[in-house]
């Protein structure tokens, strides 16, 4: 991880990781506009001729985001259910009960174009021209809704039900990295790097371009949370400061009645 940092002026890391920090530190600064050095901050950022504080505002965003990129693999493992908080047992039935569902429904779609292939043998078998016609549109039909339906299982789930995650996110990558050997036989994992040693430079680049969008989204949830931690911090402080022991206890009885 450390050996790409000198790839910090890239469009994928200024999207995937660089955007997202300067969002959260806007906001963690707005947020806390109210404390004296924030607030200071937060002026001098409306400012043209508070050159040395937007630097340090600026060093400070920096790197906060190569925090994000060092840390993206961890931010990853958590968001897909490996780790704590999201790798809870009621998490992972939740996910097998909602693939056992979605696999029922490609299943009855099959059972339809099943049914449809054969009410279309015994048209052609009757000799009745209308009514082949009539189900070879039904059977074209059910054939493109059992297709549909059966990618989208596929795009969403791993082909196992013991490879579930305990989250949506986590499914999806794992049936993005599972794809390679249910199609053609290759663990992605292990043949991944080796590819990277021979894919054209110009390609690599799409492909880190692809990937800057979910970063992105991925780093804005990590400085989401970490803002709403703060947030919930600043809230219990100021109930405290504000507020007599007296009056929390009216407000909690008031609560509960």
């Amino acid at each position: 991880m450390f050996g790409s940092l000198s790839k910090l002026a890239e469009k994928s890391f200024i999207l995937g990781f660089f955007l997202p920090a300067l969002i959260g530190t806007m906001g963690f600064v707005a947020l806390n506009g109210d404390v004296p050095p924030f607030s200071k901050l937060l002026s001098a950022t409306l400012e043209n001729d508070k050159f040395a504080k937007l630097t340090l505002l600026l060093f400070g965003v920096w790197t906060i985001a190569v925090l994000l990129m060092t840390g993206n693999h961890w931010i990853y493992r958590m968001l897909e259910g490996y780790t704590w908080p999201l790798a809870q047992p009621h998490f992972l039935s939740l996910q097998v009960k909602r693939r056992r569902n979605k696999l029922d429904i490609v299943q009855a779609a099959w059972n339809r174009f099943q049914e449809a292939e054969k009410a279309l043998a015994t048209a052609k078998t009757k000799g009745d021209a209308q009514t082949c016609k009539d189900c070879e549109r039904d059977c074209a039909k059910r054939k493109s809704e059992y297709l549909k339906l059966d990618r989208v299982f596929l795009l969403e789930y791993p082909e196992k039900p013991e490879l579930v995650l305990p989250t949506r996110f986590g499914n999806i990558l794992r049936a993005f990295e599972r794809y390679p050997w249910t199609a053609y036989g290759v663990d992605s994992i292990h043949v991944w790097p080796r590819l990277l040693g021979v894919i054209p430079k110009d390609y690599q680049a799409v492909l880190a371009d692809s990937r800057s969008p979910v970063d992105f989204f991925v780093s804005l949830v990590s400085i989401s949370l970490t803002l709403g931690a703060t947030a919930f911090v600043r809230a219990g402080i100021l109930i405290y400061q504000h507020a007599s022991s007296s009056d929390i206890l009216r407000f909690v009885g008031a609560g509960v009645l």
